[in-house]
């Protein structure tokens, strides 16, 4: 046999034990962050034409969280707000007072912008949209002139 080749294999074969003569084994973590988040959308809320009789109406918001994610749905006091009280504006100084309440209950914005009395609507995210009706009054018995009256509310999901 060729002295040449077993030379090689001998090289080889030193090689391939010193290289397995030991092993070292360290741990890798793998992580992920899932971040809390939500979205919200309104639909806009019409009374139609007023004629001066109360007007009951209602509209919708539409909340979507990740699952386990706790939130909670504020209405602000609106732009035309007298502090107290939500209103439709001519523009030009006449009003339109209204209420927004979720089941029954004035909704506002409390502990979230703290701008108009009344309670956020709490949930905790399924990880679907989930959908809130506004219930709407427009009062009675105003008078006031012709003209187009609106109003606009922001809608904040806080988590």
């Amino acid at each position: 046999m060729d002295k040449r080749f077993l030379t090689f294999a001998a090289l080889l074969a030193s090689m391939l034990t010193i290289s397995n003569a030991g092993a070292n084994t360290a741990q890798m973590e793998i992580t992920a962050t899932v971040a809390g988040a939500c979205t919200v959308q309104a639909a806009p809320i019409d009374f139609g034409v007023y004629s001066g009789a109360q007007v009951d109406t209602s509209g919708q918001v539409t909340v979507s969280c990740n699952n386990g994610v706790v939130y909670n749905v504020a209405l602000d006091a609106g732009v035309n707000s007298d502090g107290a009280n939500r209103m439709l504006s001519n523009g030009t100084g006449a009003v339109l007072p209204y209420r927004l309440t979720y089941g029954g209950n004035d909704w506002g914005d409390v502990g979230v912008t703290n701008t108009y009395p009344g309670e956020p609507v709490a949930g905790t995210g399924i990880g679907l949209p989930e959908t809130f009706n506004v219930e709407a009054r427009l009062f009675g018995n105003i008078d006031v002139p012709p003209g187009v009256y609106s109003d606009t509310v922001t809608v904040t999901v806080a988590f």
